[in-house]
């Protein structure tokens, strides 16, 4: 099977991670996957954070996409259409999609997909988000119109969230009732954050 996962965000956060690990575990089972992704993702950082290299696993191969090296809201406007553009002709040679965005262009191609949301979808319709700066405003609503619900309900085989939380606000905006995927925790890292948090509470009350 061929196995296109759709990587659109940068940095080392939480669901870069969980797009890492299930990349890793994808590998692992044999599959063939195929990882678009921008440019501005630091590899060498996605091993060192999340211990997550991609060179090991022979049956994975990276396709990064140039995008503007800018942090303002409109680059990243920019780069999603051309995120969304390169994924629109890569998808037709896989078998399963796995996306986690609701930005995106519809498809020529029949491809199985599967979404995971990292947050609920409250609105029936996608929306722009409220601002007072005018210009957000329009950004914002760009980013609505181009937003396609349809994704979840009609094209996805499967919906996945990242909590019972984010299932249910999803179900009751959508009628669309996600299974629940919790994203992977470094509980070791976890653990030792508590402790030196507890020690560090002690020497201060002190």
């Amino acid at each position: 099977m061929r196995v296109l996962v759709y990587w659109s965000l940068g940095g080392v956060g939480g669901v870069q991670r969980f797009d890492a690990l299930l990349v890793k575990a994808l590998g692992e089972l044999g599959l063939d996957v195929t990882v678009l992704m921008p440019s501005s993702v630091d590899v060498n950082a996605l091993r060192r954070f999340h211990g997550v290299d991609f060179s090991v696993l022979r049956s994975i191969r990276v396709v990064r996409y140039g995008v503007v090296d800018c942090n303002n809201q409109y680059c990243g406007l920019f780069n999603s259409f051309v995120g969304n553009n390169v994924l629109n002709e890569l998808a037709r040679y896989h078998d399963l999609l796995l996306l986690d965005t609701l930005f995106l262009r519809p498809f020529r191609v029949g491809a199985r997909i599967v979404f995971y949301l990292h947050g609920a979808v409250t609105t029936p319709r996608p929306r722009p988000v409220f601002t007072l700066k005018p210009h957000r405003l329009f950004l914002h609503g760009l980013l609505g119109l181009g937003s396609r619900y349809d994704v979840l309900t009609r094209r996805a085989t499967r919906v996945y969230a990242n909590s019972l939380f984010t299932a249910y606000l999803t179900e009751s905006a959508l009628g669309v009732r996600p299974g629940v995927l919790c994203p992977p925790i470094d509980t070791e890292l976890m653990r030792k954050y508590a402790v030196s948090s507890k020690r560090a509470y002690r020497q201060y009350a002190r």
